[in-house]
Parts: C-alpha cells; structure tokens; sequence
C-alpha cells in the first residue's frame, strides 16, 4: 500500500532540448521581459523615447558649449 510504482507506468523520453536552443529561448524571454518592465506604468512610450532623446541632445550640447565654471562660486566669510 502507498508504493509508486513508476517503473510500471509508460515513461516519456527525456524531451530536453538542445543547449544552444535552450539558450536562444531563454535570451529572447530575457528579452521580452525587459521589454516589458521597460513599457510597465508608459502610455506612450514613442513619447518617452522622443523626451529621453531630447534630454540627451540637451545635455550633449551643454556640455559642447563648455560651461566652464559651472556658475556656482564658493565664498568663506
């Protein structure tokens, strides 16, 4: 009573695939999941891509300009 008896039952054969296939499917699900977190709470993601670009640009240009000093000066006393 209560013994398995899976040596009785038909067993399926080891259906494991190749490493590198496994591989390239677990990339993509990699892949995919980052996109997903990526996009998680954006309604217009076209939109967040053209403000992150747009910063960019902004902050390449700022620093081509050569602000020098940075217009904050320290005084003691």
């Amino acid at each position: 009573m209560g013994n398995c008896y899976d040596c009785l039952s038909p067993q399926e054969p080891d259906t494991t695939p190749d490493p590198e296939i496994r591989r390239q499917q677990q990339i993509r699900a990699a892949e995919q999941r980052q996109k997903e977190s990526d996009a998680r709470g954006v309604k217009d993601p076209e939109r967040l891509k053209r403000q992150q670009k747009k910063r960019e640009d902004a902050e390449k240009t700022a620093l081509t300009q050569g602000q020098g000093e940075g217009g904050l000066k320290w005084t003691v006393g």
